[in-house]
C-alpha cells in the first residue's frame, strides 16, 4: 500500500481520506487543531513546482489537504519564504545523498563500528554541532562523515532548514 509522506507524518490515502470524513474539525497527527478559513476566504499556496498561486476557501478536498500539508499562507511573502525554504531543503537532502551514494554509506544500525553522524542544535548556546551516533534516534538525519563535514560548512540559516527550525 502507498504511503504519501507530509512533514506532519505518513499516511495512506485511505487514512487522510478517514480524516476528513470522520472530523468536521482537521487535526494534526499530534491533535493539534488545523485552523480553517473563513468560506470564500482568499489564500496563497506552493504548487508542485514551488510556484505560488492564490485560491478561495470552500471547505474541500483540496482546501482541508492543503490545511492539513500547512500549505496555507495568508500572504504571498509567506508564501514565497516557505517556498524558498522547501526548495532549499530539498537541495540540501538531495546532496547529502549524492555524497552519502559517493561515499557508498548507508546507515547500519546493526553495525557499532560503522560511524553515523548527525547534526545537532545546541538551543542553549545558540550553536550547531555534529555526533557521532551509534543508536538510532527519531528526528535525526544521518550521514557519512564527508556529507556532515559538508553540512557543517553550510550558513547556519541552512542548517536551521535542514532541521526544521523556523525564525
Amino acid at each position: 500500500m502507498k504511503k504519501i509522506k507530509i512533514e506532519q507524518g505518513e499516511y495512506t490515502l485511505e487514512e487522510i481520506q478517514k480524516m476528513f470524513e470522520k472530523e468536521e474539525i482537521l487535526k494534526y497527527h499530534n491533535g493539534a487543531v488545523v485552523e480553517a478559513l473563513e468560506k470564500e476566504q482568499h489564500y496563497f499556496c506552493i504548487s508542485d513546482c514551488s510556484e505560488v498561486g492564490f485560491s478561495y476557501f470552500y471547505n474541500d478536498d483540496a482546501d482541508k489537504y492543503r490545511l492539513l500539508t500547512r500549505n496555507v499562507f495568508l500572504t504571498e511573502e509567506e508564501a514565497e519564504k516557505e517556498a524558498k525554504r522547501r526548495k532549499r531543503y530539498y537541495e540540501i537532502i538531495n546532496e547529502i545523498d549524492r555524497i552519502n551514494r559517493e561515499e557508498i554509506w548507508v546507515a547500519d544500525w546493526n553495525d557499532d563500528d560503522k560511524a553515523k553522524e548527525s547534526l545537532y542544535y545546541d538551543c542553549t548556546n545558540n550553536r550547531f554541532f555534529s555526533e557521532t551516533a551509534y543508536s538510532y534516534r527519531q528526528n535525526a538525519i544521518y550521514m557519512c562523515k564527508k556529507a556532515i563535514d559538508w553540512v557543517m560548512n553550510l550558513p547556519d540559516e541552512d542548517k536551521k532548514i535542514l532541521i526544521g527550525i523556523y525564525d
